[in-house]
């Protein structure tokens, strides 16, 4: 009897640890996949951008370029015929153009001074041995040192001289000089888009 007891007791603690095992097993699995799905998921949220919703961008911010305003709800549906959605097409590359040179505008004026080369190689070849080339990029305390010795009887104004000529000179806030070389602005016509033809697109 006894022993028939102990055997049935050990068989239901047996099952009941297995069932336990198994739930155990389960309950991991589960708390895995649910890790699994909120990390794709958290990824997904981070990494993904659609593209319309990325060129939908490009072209607000094109047309707003183009408009220098922002562009009407009219102004941003896409036309359906082919004439209006060349002219739309126009509209959007010569938009990009513009925010492209606006940002190498910005990016010029962050690192080259308002002062020219051209400016500053003048008036080192000419009135170099008053300082003058100084006082025009503002080392105001080296050009009146050179004034009053001028130029250190033409020693420092030839050294000057040839580091304006090759580009290192730099003003009083430590900024190269903008070019000779540089581009001037470009024409009205420059800005627009030429047709096979020859002839600029208009609108």
């Amino acid at each position: 009897m006894r022993f028939a007891f102990t055997a049935c007791s050990s068989r239901i603690a047996n099952k009941a640890y297995s069932d336990f095992n198994l739930h155990l097993k389960m309950t991991k699995i589960f708390a895995y996949f649910l890790l699994l799905s909120i990390s794709l998921l958290l990824l997904s949220m981070v990494v993904y951008t659609p593209n319309t919703q990325r060129r939908e961008a490009d072209t607000r911010s094109a047309l707003r370029a183009f408009y220098e305003r922002e562009p009407s709800a009219a102004e941003l549906a896409r036309p359906v015929e082919p004439k209006q959605a060349k002219k739309q097409s126009t509209r959007i590359a010569i938009g990009k153009r513009k925010l492209q040179k606006q940002q190498q505008a910005s990016e010029h004026s962050q690192n080259y001074s308002q002062r020219t080369q051209l400016t500053a190689f003048l008036l080192c070849l000419f009135l170099g041995y008053l300082g003058v080339h100084r006082f025009y990029s503002g080392h105001y305390l080296l050009g009146v040192l050179q004034l009053l010795t001028l130029g250190c009887c033409g020693i420092f104004t030839l050294v000057d001289l040839i580091l304006i000529a090759v580009g290192e000179y730099k003003d009083a806030e430590g900024r190269r000089l903008i070019p000779w070389t540089s581009d001037r602005e470009p024409r009205d016509g420059d800005q627009r888009l030429r047709r096979d033809d020859g002839e600029f697109y208009k609108g």
